[in-house]
């Protein structure tokens, strides 16, 4: 009897420990913003950030910043970037890298459009 109490024990600490562990790993997604630019702008919703995964604006732009994420998928990574994007109140996010070996690695430059940039000191850059 003393023997099925310690094996239930031990089973029980493996399964909390096990949980602990799986849970920890699914709650490690973060996006983080490393602002590069004094743009003060009024967070946007989501829906008026653009995605533009592998090229610049074609409008003059002010980069504001760069981001990285790591949720564990490309899809999530994308997704929460813009959440944080609109957050920032970016105009949009641009030359998005996704990690191929690292699903889910990704890292994005931030942008808001001349004509909403609000500090001259920052660099604009014009459409090519």
């Amino acid at each position: 009897m003393h023997q099925n109490i310690v094996t239930k024990t031990v089973l029980a600490a493996a399964l909390v420990l096990g949980c602990s562990f799986t849970a920890g790993c699914a709650n490690t997604a973060r996006v983080n913003y490393v602002r590069t630019s004094g743009e003060a702008i009024a967070p946007r919703t989501g829906g008026e950030v653009e995605v533009l995964l592998d090229r610049a604006p074609e409008e003059a732009f002010v980069v504001t910043g760069h981001f990285t994420a790591h949720t564990g998928s490309s899809e999530r990574s994308i997704a929460q970037i813009k959440a944080q994007a609109a957050a920032a109140g970016l105009d949009g996010v641009y030359w998005i890298d996704c990690d191929t070996t690292f699903d889910g690695e990704c890292s994005a430059k931030g942008f808001v459009y001349k004509t909403r940039a609000t500090n001259s000191a920052s660099a604009v850059i014009s459409a090519r």
